[in-house]
């Protein structure tokens, strides 16, 4: 059944309760979650402009305010914070060509929010594709996605690179100043992104240069240090939720990864793939994105249709559901145990290597 132009949020979505089989194909299960690829440019600009408005309004109410009532600033940096991750989803909507139904406004919509958001939206567009073609694939890893090494693979590191590793998988580090160094520093240097194709890296550069041009334009206007003392805060909390978002979607105690050989793509989206249930207005924030294992089925279905395609059909499969506590706690996995096929913390790393080492014969079996 194919959704009601209006919202799911709106009224309730007819809950189905005769038995249908589970797709066992991928091409069984794309023919279940197709009908709902319809994107509306209706649902898709009220999105767009009530989300624009409310970060308009909140910015130039901080900007008015400004240092003389610090205090407030910060406080509302909150609210601001999170309406940039909504851009953010909204965003990234776009890169997939699914929020509205011509690319080219897809493609130019998520372009003036990639400057809201620091995101060089071509690069990343293109960086999260390959996400998408890769999630769960232990020999394709690197490009899109949160660093992840398995125990093997970090007991033949030099030292200084398994102290860097510690570091960036440090839950502190990961979420106090990792996401804003990768959205607000790392997305400034195209040198850094040299894995993908030139084309990509342009956007890069455009990003960079209008940004220059708004700051020259603010320095002369409002002032460039009391605007960064206003905007970053909003960044920073931005940033933090929005990585710990992604993590939340992959990374958990029993996690999807395979080699090359044994990878599949509707595993990987539905064994590798949360589902974060959000309180409703934490579900506007995320356009919910939580729903992560259909988004990750078939991307082309537009935010404001994931849910009714959950709901409708609840015969698709059984998702993993990532409740609050371990949203909290997930944050401590760290990295692969190979042979077991689970997502561990380091406190854990020694007493499993052990055990591996002495089950060498599977060890050699994973990984061929």
């Amino acid at each position: 059944m194919v959704p009601s132009p209006q919202d799911v949020s709106d009224k309730p979505t007819q809950v189905f309760t005769h038995t249908v089989a589970r797709p066992r194909t991928l091409k069984e299960a794309l023919a279940v979650v197709r009908p709902y690829a319809v994107s509306s440019n209706l649902r898709a600009w009220f999105q767009v402009l009530t989300a624009s408005l409310l970060f308009a309004a909140l910015l130039g109410f901080m900007l008015y305010l400004g240092l003389e009532h610090y205090g407030w600033v910060l406080l509302l940096s909150i609210p601001l914070g999170l309406t940039m991750v909504r851009l953010f989803t909204l965003q990234h909507d776009c890169g997939h060509g699914s929020l509205f139904t011509n690319r080219k406004l897809n493609d130019a919509v998520g372009s003036v929010f990639a400057l809201l958001t620091v995101t060089p939206y071509q690069y990343w567009r293109a960086a999260h594709a390959i996400h998408h073609a890769t999630t769960g694939n232990l020999d394709k890893r690197g490009t899109g996605d949160i660093e992840t090494k398995t125990i093997e693979e970090y007991q033949t590191l030099p030292l200084r690179e398994k102290i860097f590793y510690r570091l960036i998988r440090n839950p502190f580090f990961l979420f106090g100043i990792g996401g804003f160094l990768h959205f607000a520093i790392k997305q400034r240097f195209p040198i850094l992104h040299n894995n993908l194709n030139p084309i990509y890296l342009k956007s890069v550069h455009r990003t960079n240069a209008v940004m220059v041009l708004a700051l020259i334009g603010i320095h002369f206007t409002y002032g460039i240090g009391p605007f960064l003392a206003v905007f970053l805060p909003a960044i920073w909390i931005a940033s933090v939720i929005g990585f710990w978002l992604f993590y939340v979607q992959h990374s958990y105690h029993d996690a999807y990864w395979q080699r090359q050989k044994n990878w599949d793509y509707l595993k990987s989206a539905f064994d590798g793939s949360t589902l974060v249930n959000l309180p409703p207005v934490l579900r506007w924030i995320s356009a919910d994105i939580g729903i992560h294992h259909i988004h990750h089925l078939l991307p082309s279905i537009p935010n404001y249709k994931l849910r009714a395609c959950m709901i409708e059909n609840p015969h698709l499969c059984t998702p993993r559901e990532m409740k609050l506590k371990e949203a909290i706690t997930c944050t401590r996995l760290a990295i692969w145990d190979e042979v077991n096929e689970q997502l561990i913390p380091f406190s854990e790393m020694k007493e499993r290597l052990k055990a591996n080492r002495a089950n060498e014969p599977a060890l050699q079996n994973a990984a061929e």
